[in-house]
């Protein structure tokens, strides 16, 4: 039993030693930029040695891998969650992924900065862009699955369904964008009612 205790703990303490690098890792970015993120930097915020980045990602390289991937998941899930009630509509569902898109919980300064870190390393680095490709991609046919689906109850022309997908994925990207130059002055509500309108201008009787 003690044994297994014991295993438990350590299994626990390189899960917390792991996450304290990930966060570093996202930290350093947002301070210092990419390339200016170093083991001595992040060993300096988490407070971990620098053999512990060896030990849990194999070099820098993977850690800040592991970092991007992180960032896409919690991406991916922000919205995820927000839809998966089953008795919201589908125009329900298509107005809780523009509000989980505009949330705190992924637009935030870090969050932001370091996105953008990431996609200005792609032309140079490009074992990035399938990460970043997987989190845009999947918001966007997920935006694509949803408008087919309102148009078909709507009865909304054929092929608006598209516009309005790649619409409102422009709008995001867009907002994003805006956010990260201006994000003393952003804001969201307005955001959100630009989403909205746009989101009428395809289906009037949803929205």
């Amino acid at each position: 039993m003690e044994a297994t205790q014991e295993i438990s703990a350590r299994a626990l303490n390189k899960q917390r030693n792991r996450q304290k690098l990930l966060d570093a890792g996202a930290q350093a970015i947002h301070k210092y930029g990419f390339k200016a993120t170093t083991i001595d930097r992040i060993q300096e915020i988490s407070g971990l040695s620098r053999g512990m980045v060896n030990q849990y990602f194999d070099n820098m390289e993977g850690l800040l891998w592991a970092v991007a991937e992180q960032l896409m998941q919690d991406y991916l899930r922000n919205w995820q969650s927000a839809i998966e009630h089953p008795e919201l509509s589908t125009a329900d569902k298509i107005r809780a992924m523009f509000k989980a898109d505009l949330s705190e919980t992924v637009l935030n300064p870090q969050c932001v900065a370091i996105w953008f870190s990431f996609r200005a390393e792609v032309p140079k680095t490009y074992n990035f862009r399938a990460l970043i490709d997987k989190g845009d991609q999947g918001t966007h046919r997920k935006f694509k699955s949803l408008c087919a689906e309102l148009s078909k109850e709507g009865g909304y022309p054929e092929g608006e369904s598209d516009l309005a997908a790649l619409t409102f994925t422009a709008l995001l990207e867009g907002f994003w964008t805006d956010f990260h130059l201006h994000s003393d002055t952003f804001n969201p509500d307005r955001a959100m009612l630009a989403l909205l309108r746009s989101a009428k201008s395809f289906f009037p009787n949803h929205f």
